[in-house]
């Protein structure tokens, strides 16, 4: 439980708070159901095997980290034709939101989302993601996994 506090007020600390306290009330409250729904969608590509679908909302200029692995967009994808495929192996999937904390504005938002896996029914990891809003949608910028 600590961990997770930490974890959500640090990264926070890193964002431009003028990001993130730009948004009405009203237009808040739509832009987080429609990225919940988008967040839901991605878990269920995820955990279908549906990679390249999960590739077309990634930015081209992406970070993405997890655990020990650093990269761009190529580290990203490559982690996702590998991974699901070991996690479906070892029973893990499918993967599911616990608990979620969603901060946006009107083009940036922040989501961290608790998983669980499947098979063991306790926290499997903490997502991060950083998403920017363009005129073709939402689009991941940063990714961050921790197990």
């Amino acid at each position: 439980m600590k961990r997770r506090k930490f974890l959500s007020f640090s990264i926070l600390a890193f964002l431009p708070s003028a990001l993130l306290i730009n948004c009405k009330k009203n237009n808040k409250n739509v832009i987080v159901n429609e990225l919940n729904r988008l967040q839901n969608t991605l878990l269920d590509y995820y955990n279908d095997d549906g990679i390249d679908e999960i590739l077309s909302l990634i930015d081209k200029n992406c970070t993405y980290a997890a655990d020990s692995v650093i990269g761009g967009q190529k580290k990203f994808e490559q982690s996702l034709r590998v991974i699901p495929k070991y996690l479906k192996k070892k029973q893990l999937l499918p993967l599911a939101i616990k608990e979620r904390k969603t901060v946006v504005s009107d083009d940036v938002c922040w989501i961290l989302c608790e998983l669980t896996a499947h098979s063991q029914k306790r926290r499997y990891g903490i997502l991060t993601q950083i998403l920017k809003r363009n005129g073709l949608g939402w689009k991941i910028v940063h990714h961050h996994f921790s197990s």
